[in-house]
């Protein structure tokens, strides 16, 4: 019987698969949180687009505002 070589190529080769096999399964584990992570994100990428056109509005109204108010003492 042959004495266990842990430089050659079976002994290498199986530890790059063990290793792979690891990576394999953590990266399937974290497949499931980045999709639990992508929904947060576009939640919240909804409400600051949402945000993003009630400032507008409030700007433009209070810009309205403004040019109303002034408008009207500089006719006085």
């Amino acid at each position: 019987m042959a004495d266990y070589n842990p430089n050659s190529y079976n002994a290498i080769l199986s530890r790059i698969e063990t290793k792979l096999d690891a990576l394999t399964e953590k990266i399937d584990a974290d497949a499931g949180d980045l999709e639990k992570f992508k929904v947060v994100i576009y939640k919240k990428v909804e409400k600051l687009e949402q945000f993003k056109y009630y400032l507008l509005g409030s700007v433009a109204l209070g810009s309205m505002i403004a040019s109303s108010v002034i408008s009207y003492f500089l006719k006085k």
